[in-house]
């Protein structure tokens, strides 16, 4: 999959709303190939169906909340990865899961 979709990135009210856009672009497992696919994962529907990233949500959900990357299944990574820094750009994000799975994703949000 590599078609992305748009998704509202919540933000104070009165703003004017950006758009994100998340796609998994590797996966490392040991013991297994590592995945290079772009995965979209901004679209909640599509990410639901794929059995590879519903283990990922999984794997994510066991990491502490403090850590951005137990939420890449859900809408708000987006704007935890940028909260910092302006909107208008892509960011590459590399998260550890538990069992040494590593997950790249680039993020992109609009202005």
């Amino acid at each position: 999959m590599d078609v992305a979709n748009e998704l509202e990135i919540p933000k104070d009210e009165g703003a004017t709303p950006d758009f994100a856009i998340v796609v998994i672009t590797g996966i490392e497992i040991p013991g297994r190939a590592p995945m290079t696919d772009h995965i979209d994962i901004t679209n909640v529907t599509t990410a639901e169906i794929n059995p590879q990233v519903r283990e990922l949500c999984l794997q994510a959900d066991q990491l502490p909340s403090s850590d951005v990357c137990s939420q890449i299944c859900s809408s708000g990574f987006t704007a935890k990865v940028f909260d910092q820094g302006a909107p208008g750009g892509c960011k590459t994000q590399r998260c550890g899961l538990p069992g040494d799975i590593t997950v790249n994703l680039d993020i992109c949000v609009g202005e």
